[in-house]
C-alpha cells in the first residue's frame, strides 16, 4: 500500500505529534507499506527531500512558527502533497493544519483521505464559533476521522455530531520504552524506584 501523510512538523522536531507521526510512519515501513510525507522546512539547514527510517520525506517552506505561518505552509505545500500522491492508495492529513492540503490532494488524484485530530490547539479553538464552521467542514472533507485522545474525539464529535470520530490514544513503542528494573517492586526491602512525569495535563488525563 502506498500512503501519503501530511504535518506541519516532523523530526527533528521534538513533540508529542511529531513522535506519533514518526513512529507510525515507521511502523507502516516495517509492515510492508511505502510511506511518504510531505512537512514543513521547519529548521535552517534541513534538506527538502530525505529518506528516514525508509520513510520518504519532503520538507516544504514555513515562513514562521505561528497561525499564519502554518497558513502559508499549508497552501504552500499543496503542489508538492498534489505531486507524491500521485498513485498513491489513501492520504492522511495529521492535525487540522494538515486537512485542507489533503482534501485538495484527494480531490486531484482521487483518493480516499483520513485525518487525526490532535493537539490542545484544536481543543482551545473549538470554542470559537468561526472555528467550529471551519471544523466541521475540515470533519465533513475526510473520510475517516482519527482522534488522538477521546477528549479531542469527543470536541470533535459535538462539532459535527453525524460524523464518527475513532479515538486511538499514541502509542508506545516498546522497543524504546521498556523496563529497566529487575527487582521486585513490592519487595519491602527493594530499592526506591523513583518515576517523573515529562508533563501534568489534566485536561489530557495525563
Amino acid at each position: 500500500m502506498k500512503i501519503v501523510m501530511h504535518c506541519l512538523y516532523f523530526p527533528p522536531e521534538i513533540g508529542g505529534l511529531e513522535s506519533h507521526v514518526y513512529y507510525l510512519c515507521k511502523g507502516l515501513v516495517e509492515a510492508g507499506s511505502e510511506v511518504s510525507i510531505v512537512t514543513s522546512s521547519s529548521q535552517e539547514g534541513l534538506p527538502e527531500q530525505e529518506i528516514v527510517q525508509g520513510i520518504k520525506v519532503y520538507r516544504t517552506w514555513l515562513p514562521q512558527k505561528n497561525r499564519l505561518g502554518w497558513t502559508v505552509h499549508a497552501l504552500a505545500s499543496i503542489p508538492r502533497l498534489a505531486q507524491v500522491a500521485v498513485d498513491a492508495d489513501i492520504i492522511h492529513g495529521q492535525s487540522f493544519q494538515s486537512v485542507l492540503p489533503s482534501y485538495i490532494a484527494k480531490k486531484i488524484n482521487e483518493i480516499p483521505m483520513v485525518t487525526s485530530w490532535h493537539t490542545s490547539h484544536f481543543l482551545k479553538m473549538a470554542n470559537q464559533p468561526i472555528w467550529r464552521i471551519i471544523f466541521r467542514k475540515f470533519l465533513q472533507s475526510a473520510d475517516h476521522n482519527f482522534a488522538a485522545s477521546t477528549q479531542i474525539a469527543d470536541v470533535a464529535q459535538n462539532i459535527s455530531p453525524e460524523l464518527t470520530v475513532e479515538p486511538i490514544s499514541n502509542g508506545v513503542d516498546t522497543e524504546v520504552f521498556t523496563s529497566t528494573i529487575d527487582q521486585d517492586v513490592n519487595d519491602p526491602e527493594a530499592q526506591a524506584v523513583e518515576l517523573v512525569a515529562s508533563r501534568v495535563d489534566l485536561e489530557e488525563k495525563i
